[in-house]
């Protein structure tokens, strides 16, 4: 039995967690932990997947960080143009997921390679930010702008390795991916019988989040329906009515919209030809052929492609070129006759465009299976410590709270917060006992509130606990006041984690936590 996984299926994998996160079907955060030492200093050891490790990194998490939609993105690989370099074109018959066929400039803009001039090197930077057609450059490459990297995603996501790419809108399927908004509701039937005092609940059904609408009622029919909120995160919309008692019959029709992050892209997408032949590859030149006596004839499911054949001084079909791409084709086939000699043997095979053009989406067009998600870890809470190290950060999904529903929250501490007589008596990662058999870390210390925040071992503690600082042998440490953890760090599933070398944290401090997670 033959099987293959393909790329796309990798990128479906990828798009099914981005649109996880960015419709928030469950909830993902950054995790910070371990303040203390390696078992061998200033080594990093390697995470293991057993859930024994899994267990340790749970105690080991002291905040959590929310990654919100606007902290996700897809990536493809980075492929920087540099003058001297072969690139790959695109051609059909080939795996593109593992070649060199588009590039980033130092303009931050991505091309795809149509034509590499039979494989020569590339000594002309792409430049043009023509959003419809191709265009040749003087060293016979052939290359369509695909997307510019705006600012935004260039410094929150561009990596030395991956680039940031969006699906903005235009055609293809998914038309809008998972950036729709909804934009407009026909009413397509009025129905009848309904109230005003007793008016019908509008659903808004679809894959996105947050859409609400209600009706606008007649003379007993629904002639609007006022959108409140156009949501987000929307491929595909519907409107479900529910009738009442009184009224029945009526139906609406939904459109999506969307704020497109770059407005050239959107306008790139919208301009894709779909099913467009790039390009003639000969593989027999044939013999006898005469100048002007050839006829190119482009057979498929497509219509209108043209093409024109030149003779060499050898009566051989030395090149084809494309006069008329055509449109809607998914395979094209070649033939050549003669209008009046005696020329024959020429064979050649057509290169097809992707189903819904070039760039009509660059996620899939540029084998996206990747996705980044990127946070900036701040001061502007109590949630997050200071003035201590951690080695350890990670992604945790669905972690709970501490009346166990799901943490919703933008920032949390899974530590307990204890304010004191004395915070002299207690350092950080010092070892924290109860007398009632609770086990902790000092993961921070704040003295100008009193407090002490505690990362449970064994989590088992009141106001009325006396402490013993385990380093120190210090007793009879009593409690002012004591806070539950806004999130349990024994719960959610952790999909994610990265050891380093300690980074020590200050009150003045930002961060920026970056992941690249392949699919």
């Amino acid at each position: 039995m033959a099987l293959l996984l393909r790329t796309l299926a990798r990128n479906e994998l990828a798009r099914s967690f981005y649109r996880d996160v960015a419709n928030e079907n469950d909830f993902f955060y950054f995790f910070v932990g371990k303040t203390t030492e390696w078992p061998v200093v200033g080594t990093p050891e390697t995470p293991l997947d057993t859930e024994s490790y899994n267990s340790q990194t749970h105690r080991n998490m002291m905040f959590v960080k929310r990654v919100q939609a606007s902290d996700a993105v897809m990536m493809i690989r980075r492929i920087n143009w540099v003058a001297g370099t072969i690139y790959d074109h695109y051609d059909d018959v080939d795996d593109l997921s593992t070649k060199n066929f588009y590039v980033l400039t130092d303009d931050m803009r991505v091309y795809k390679c149509l034509n590499n001039n039979d494989g020569a090197p590339s000594f002309n930077k792409p430049n043009s930010t023509d959003v419809t057609n191709a265009f040749i450059l003087s060293d016979g490459y052939v290359w369509k702008y695909m997307f510019k990297v705006e600012a935004s995603d260039e410094l929150k996501f561009l990596t030395p390795d991956f680039i940031p790419v969006r699906k903005m809108a235009g055609v293809g399927v998914p038309l809008f991916d998972i950036n729709g908004e909804i934009d407009d509701i026909t009413v397509t039937s009025g129905g009848s019988g309904y109230v005003s005092g007793d008016l019908p609940t509008v659903l808004i059904q679809g894959d996105g989040v947050g859409a609400t609408a209600v009706p606008v009622v007649t003379a007993g029919a629904i002639t609007d329906i006022t959108i409140t909120n156009q949501g987000r995160g929307y491929s595909f919309a519907y409107i479900e009515i529910v009738d009442n008692e009184t009224g029945a019959g009526a139906a609406a029709e939904v459109s999506l919209g969307n704020e497109p992050v770059s407005l050239d892209q959107e306008n790139i997408e919208a301009a894709a030809v779909p099913g467009t032949v790039d390009r003639i590859n000969l593989l027999q030149l044939g013999q006898n052929y005469s100048s002007g006596d050839v006829l190119v004839t482009i057979s498929g499911d497509g219509s209108g492609a043209e093409a024109v054949a030149f003779v060499d001084d050898l009566g051989r079909i030395e090149r084809v070129d494309i006069t008329n791409p055509g449109t809607g084709y998914t395979f094209a086939e070649i033939s050549f006759s003669n209008i009046l000699g005696f020329g024959s043997g020429a064979t050649a095979t057509a290169t097809v465009s992707p189903y819904y053009g070039h760039g009509a989406n660059p996620v899939k067009e540029l084998y996206a299976k990747t996705v980044c998600l990127s946070v900036n870890l701040t001061n502007d809470t109590s949630d997050y410590f200071y003035n201590n190290d951690f080695r350890q950060l990670g992604i945790v999904k669905n972690p709970l709270d501490d009346g166990l529903a799901n943490f919703m929250a933008d920032t949390g501490t899974t530590c307990y917060v204890i304010t004191v007589d004395d915070t002299t008596v207690y350092s950080n990662d010092d070892s924290i006992s109860t007398d009632n058999g609770g086990r902790f870390i000092v993961a921070q210390i704040k003295e100008a509130t009193d407090q002490v925040y505690l990362l449970p071992v064994i989590p088992v503690i009141t106001v009325d606990s006396v402490l013993t600082n385990n380093r120190t042998s210090v007793t009879a440490l009593t409690i002012n006041s004591l806070t539950s953890p806004d999130v349990i760090n024994t719960t959610g599933e952790i999909l994610y984690i990265e050891n380093r070398l300690p980074i020590n944290r200050q009150a003045d401090q930002v961060e920026n936590i970056r992941t690249v997670i392949n699919f």
